[in-house]
């Protein structure tokens, strides 16, 4: 990841030492690591052989993406209508 612990104390409530306590107590440094803002990156997978863009949690990072690398496009779901599950994947364009 390219999130970093910051240093120092927490300028405002609750205060405190940055510890990794609160998402906010990390910042974003890019060139720091090889995956972007939104946590992610292309990659090849045995799925995705030509490759993919991919999020990732990491032990350095471990927050669920806040952001996208492109505007989510609307998947439909199969099976029965009571079943469906609307899903959402970055669009390619």
């Amino acid at each position: 990841s390219s999130f970093q612990l910051k240093k120092g104390e927490r300028p405002d409530p609750p205060g405190g030492k940055y510890d990794g306590t609160f998402s906010k107590d990390y910042e974003y440094v890019k060139g720091s690591g090889d995956l972007d803002k939104c946590n992610g990156r292309f990659t090849i997978t045995k799925d995705f052989p030509n490759g993919t863009y991919a999020y990732f949690l990491t032990e350095d990072w471990p927050v669920i993406p806040r952001y996208f690398k492109a505007e989510p496009l609307k998947l439909r779901g199969g099976g029965p209508p009571s079943q469906r599950v609307g899903g959402f994947a970055p669009n390619s364009r």
